[in-house]
């Protein structure tokens, strides 16, 4: 036997699922912020400009660009379900 969900019907599950990894990764982004006293732009400036190897600003650079990507993925995610233009 088949269950049919209707479109309608996943629509608040799948809202409430992308807002929550939203804020997850905006809450990371925030410590960075908090860490580096900067914004991300600033901070890829310097990681890019900067002559000095540090590993530690490296890492964290990387795990950053990565939240700064999570954060358009999901905020994406969420205005293309709010528009319905998703497939369940």
């Amino acid at each position: 036997m088949k269950t049919i969900i209707e479109k309608q019907e996943i629509i608040p599950i799948l809202l409430e699922y992308y807002s929550q990894l939203l804020k997850e990764a905006t809450y990371q982004e925030h410590l960075f912020q908090k860490k580096y006293k900067h914004f991300f732009e600033d901070f890829e400036l310097y990681i890019n400009n900067t002559n000095k190897e540090n590993f530690e600003e490296w890492d964290d650079y990387m795990e950053w660009k990565s939240f700064r990507k999570s954060i358009e993925n999901y905020e994406q995610k969420i205005k293309s379900i709010k528009h319905g233009d998703f497939k369940p």
